[in-house]
């Protein structure tokens, strides 16, 4: 229950939302940050994370962010991230909805 209930479990449902965009090869913690400032509110939370701490939490989770451009540090979303991202919101009881014709959501790869 408390895995679930972590950032580590927002910060998973945001990239995991991340990979099911069509045409995404990167994510910036900016983005992660936002994405998973909007999952806390949508849960009645008044917290707020900043992207320095998305990207703690995804050091903590194994993932290794670099820079994106100029435009901060994030992750490409290369298939082996993809792969972890889905493992761990599994592992996390991450509440998702399975992407249609996602290999990672069925768990047939990785």
């Amino acid at each position: 229950m408390e895995r679930s209930a972590g950032l580590e479990s927002v910060i998973l449902e945001a990239l995991v939302c991340c990979c099911h965009e069509g045409g995404r090869s990167t994510v910036r913690g900016a983005e992660l940050a936002e994405i998973s400032n909007a999952v806390l509110a949508r849960r009645g939370e008044s917290l707020r994370i900043s992207p320095e701490t998305v990207g703690r939490r995804l050091k903590s989770l194994g993932f290794r962010t670099e820079p994106i451009g100029s435009a901060g540090n994030g992750l490409w979303l290369l298939g082996p991230v993809r792969a972890t991202a889905h493992k761990l919101a599994r592992e996390y009881e991450v509440q998702q909805d399975a992407m249609n014709g996602c290999t990672y959501c069925s768990g047939s790869n990785g």
